[in-house]
Protein backbone atom coordinates (compact mmCIF):
# COMPACT_ATOMS: atom_id res chain seq x y z
CA UNK A 1 0.00 0.00 0.00
CA UNK A 2 3.04 2.47 0.91
CA UNK A 3 4.80 1.74 -2.30
CA UNK A 4 1.95 3.11 -4.20
CA UNK A 5 1.30 5.73 -2.53
CA UNK A 6 5.12 7.11 -3.10
CA UNK A 7 5.39 6.89 -7.07
CA UNK A 8 2.03 9.34 -7.42
CA UNK A 9 3.43 11.75 -4.20
CA UNK A 10 6.83 11.81 -5.65
CA UNK A 11 6.07 12.56 -8.60
CA UNK A 12 4.04 14.99 -8.02
CA UNK A 13 6.85 16.63 -5.44
CA UNK A 14 8.97 16.77 -9.03
CA UNK A 15 6.31 18.28 -11.45
CA UNK A 16 5.85 21.22 -8.60
CA UNK A 17 9.82 22.15 -7.98
CA UNK A 18 9.65 22.05 -11.86
CA UNK A 19 7.08 24.81 -12.20
CA UNK A 20 8.40 26.55 -9.30
CA UNK A 21 11.32 26.95 -10.90
CA UNK A 22 10.24 28.16 -14.28
CA UNK A 23 8.50 30.67 -12.04
CA UNK A 24 11.20 32.05 -10.64
CA UNK A 25 13.65 32.23 -13.13
CA UNK A 26 12.42 35.05 -14.87
CA UNK A 27 14.47 37.12 -17.33
CA UNK A 28 14.30 40.92 -17.86
CA UNK A 29 15.66 43.68 -19.60
CA UNK A 30 17.28 46.94 -17.94
CA UNK A 31 17.81 50.00 -20.36
CA UNK A 32 19.73 53.30 -19.92
CA UNK A 33 23.04 55.44 -19.99
CA UNK A 34 25.84 55.50 -17.37
CA UNK A 35 26.85 59.00 -16.78
CA UNK A 36 28.92 60.29 -14.29
CA UNK A 37 28.84 63.08 -12.17
CA UNK A 38 29.29 65.93 -14.89
CA UNK A 39 26.80 63.90 -17.37
CA UNK A 40 30.03 62.45 -19.47
CA UNK A 41 28.86 58.72 -20.64
CA UNK A 42 30.96 56.32 -18.52
CA UNK A 43 32.54 53.47 -21.18
CA UNK A 44 33.28 49.94 -19.92
CA UNK A 45 31.43 50.36 -16.61
CA UNK A 46 30.85 47.39 -14.55
CA UNK A 47 26.52 47.02 -14.11
CA UNK A 48 25.92 44.09 -11.69
CA UNK A 49 22.82 42.55 -10.38
CA UNK A 50 22.80 43.29 -6.84
CA UNK A 51 23.28 40.35 -4.96
CA UNK A 52 24.16 38.34 -7.74
CA UNK A 53 27.39 37.45 -9.97
CA UNK A 54 25.24 38.43 -13.08
CA UNK A 55 26.41 41.62 -15.11
CA UNK A 56 27.29 43.38 -17.83
CA UNK A 57 29.94 46.16 -19.25
CA UNK A 58 28.52 49.62 -20.95
CA UNK A 59 29.72 49.83 -24.51
CA UNK A 60 31.84 53.40 -26.11
CA UNK A 61 28.13 55.43 -25.81
CA UNK A 62 27.42 54.05 -21.62
CA UNK A 63 24.60 51.94 -23.04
Amino acid sequence: MRENFFKPFLLLILLLVAVISRVLAQDFTVTGIVKDETGAVVPGATILVKGTTVGTATDASGA
